[in-house]
């Protein structure tokens, strides 16, 4: 297919939501997992444009500079480029990507994540309650497509989505994790646990991990002292979407390890502590169903942790359940998931 075809393309841009990513600079890589809502951003954000997509199977590699001289093209969309390509004079550029190592030239690039809940609930059409729009966030996740679809459609549009873009390897090794998010272990140990009965080989199965990780499907997560990790889902609702198996408080943690994500550079993990961050001297308890009572039985341990990691304040994170007290030092901030979920970047909880 000829770069001319691409001309005649029009989109429609009736029902695109902003993004929290509501300015983008006049060049721009923008990367982020498959179905993030990449194409959708770049679209919200120009009036005019030609939009080329080379993931298209009719696609010819061209020279594109020629084609935006002949045409006076001044804005460009570019999605998934897999070959080298130079451009001519534009007023504005989007490059999309859904691999992490992809760069052009000196693009500045711009992550884009799945849905945080603000933006899941500014995306839904339905005038829900708060509770019922947390309940709609736990059971259908982060992908811009699946919100205000039934649980069992989301599911099956992320099988589609992943069918229409991952190998069977891919998908045998996502099925695989689904079974161990949230849970200690190491890439040799899943393989020895799980794989060695399937019908894929050693290094076909880290390649396959990694592929995950580099195409922002997969994350893990350090624990601060010991070489161990855990894996989780950049789209926590992905664990429901690959296995029968429900484990609610692993897809409650994935779900809070992915919005600490969206603020923090850095987070770790302790066999005490579900989350740290050390930059802010933070430890995080996922605890859907708890209280303060029981809270403050384990203060004192929790608090002797928190001490050896360098924390000031732990906060514990619940469906229902608010508190604030202190133990030899360390302050307990309870809040509900869906209070933090609103406010998590002030840190503001005097």
């Amino acid at each position: 297919m000829s770069l001319d075809s691409f001309l005649q393309f029009k989109i429609n841009k009736d029902g695109l939501k902003p993004r929290k990513l509501d300015t983008l600079p006049r060049f721009a890589l923008i990367y982020g997992a498959i179905s993030s809502g990449k194409k959708s951003l770049a679209f919200y954000n120009l009036d005019e444009f030609t939009y080329i997509n080379m993931s298209d199977l009719r696609f010819i590699n061209t020279d594109f500079k020629s084609f935006i001289e002949k045409n006076k093209i001044k804005n460009l969309i570019i999605n998934e480029p897999f070959l080298e390509f130079e451009l001519g004079n534009l007023e504005r550029c989007y490059i999309l990507s859904s691999n992490k190592n992809y760069s052009y030239k000196d693009f500045i690039k711009i992550r884009l994540n799945f849905l945080d809940y603000e933006e899941f609930i500014s995306f839904s059409k339905k005038n829900y309650s708060p509770s019922e729009h947390l309940s709609n966030y736990l059971l259908l996740g982060q992908n811009p497509a699946n919100v205000d679809l039934d649980p069992l459609n989301a599911a099956l549009n992320t099988q589609a989505i992943l069918k229409q873009h991952l190998s069977e390897n891919e998908i045998i090794t996502l099925k695989e994790l689904a079974l161990k998010i949230g849970v200690q272990t190491s890439i040799l140990s899943l393989f020895s646990e799980f794989l060695k009965h399937k019908k894929i080989a050693k290094n076909d199965f880290f390649k396959c991990v990694y592929s995950l990780e580099d195409r922002f499907l997969l994350h893990w997560v350090k624990h601060i002292k010991k070489n161990l990790k855990k894996p989780y889902f950049y789209d926590f609702s992905m664990k429901n979407s690959l296995s029968f198996k429900k484990d609610f408080s692993k897809t409650y943690e994935n779900l809070i390890a992915n919005e600490l994500l969206m603020v923090y550079d850095e987070i770790f993990y302790d066999d005490d502590i579900n989350f740290i961050i050390s930059s802010a001297s933070l430890g995080i308890l996922c605890e859907a169903f708890t209280n303060k009572d029981f809270i403050k039985l384990k203060s004192k341990k929790l608090s002797k942790k928190a001490k050896e990691l360098g924390l000031k304040n732990i906060l514990v994170l619940s469906l229902n359940e608010q508190f604030n007290f202190v133990n030899d030092e360390i302050r307990f901030i309870g809040l509900t998931l869906n209070t933090w979920l609103i406010s998590k970047e002030l840190n503001d909880w005097d």
